[in-house]
């Protein structure tokens, strides 16, 4: 099954971690840690321009993925897209 996470791009469930509100995570010092990691480590991804609201963590082809995305974690996870 595929997790639609914007209009043109789609995450395979089973390689889908986990999806995430931009606003409420980041208040958060270990969830700001990991996203600056991943940052340095080229992982992260921004499809579209804009305030991103929501993240995703995924693996692709093996290695960790974090997208940033215009569209709200709960309007991903309601299948709203």
């Amino acid at each position: 099954m595929y997790i639609m996470v914007d209009k043109k791009t789609a995450i395979l469930s089973k390689n889908l971690i986990g999806i995430f509100d931009l606003e409420r995570t980041t208040t958060n010092n270990i969830t700001r840690q990991f996203l600056d990691n991943a940052q340095k480590k080229d992982e992260v991804v921004q499809k579209v321009p804009g305030i991103p609201r929501s993240f995703i963590i995924s693996y692709k082809n093996g290695k960790q993925q974090v997208q940033l995305n215009i569209v709200s974690s709960s309007t991903i996870g309601e299948g709203r897209i």
